[in-house]
């Protein structure tokens, strides 16, 4: 299995670097999960990577993404006729993911609703400010898996 990050030293990586190994190697410790690929969130730099990594592991038969730069991968992937034959895990429901898991390269991805992490950045800081206690449950931010069958029509991802 390959991971790729967008760079081994951003926090939120790290940790969903650490949930994905911990997750493996208790539920599937038969899966060999390769050192993560730092495409550092530049389609064009994973794309040129890719080949390099497959080439002494043409074994690998999954791919879990946890960066940006999906636009490489996908490139790759479908201009080697990888799509449909690997399980692809990405992050963030954009317009190339959406894509990828209309054409079955991807199979999952894992979202975050942005609009209200955004808003919630907002309202912590405004408290924070002023000086006034926030609400803990109401910045508890959802993440979202979504396959082809659960996919929301384009306009309501940041609805919620």
């Amino acid at each position: 299995m390959l991971v790729i990050t967008g760079s081994r030293l951003a926090r939120d990586h790290i940790e969903r670097r650490h949930g994905f190994d911990t997750i493996m190697s208790n539920e599937f410790p038969e899966l060999e999960v390769l050192p993560s690929v730092e495409g550092l969130d530049d389609p064009q730099r994973l794309f040129e990577l890719l080949p390099k990594v497959f080439a002494p592991h043409p074994d690998i038969c999954a791919i879990y993404s946890s960066a940006a730069g999906n636009q490489g991968l996908v490139r790759f992937l479908e201009e080697n006729g990888l799509g449909s034959k690997l399980t692809v895990i990405g992050h963030e429901l954009t317009e190339v993911s959406r894509r990828a898991l209309e054409n079955g390269t991807f199979d999952a991805v894992i979202s975050q609703d942005t609009g209200h992490l955004v808003r919630s950045s907002v309202r912590l800081l405004r408290a924070r400010i002023d000086g006034v206690p926030h609400d803990p449950s109401q910045e508890l931010i959802r993440i979202d898996i979504f396959i082809k069958e659960n996919m929301p029509r384009i306009g309501e991802e940041t609805a919620g």
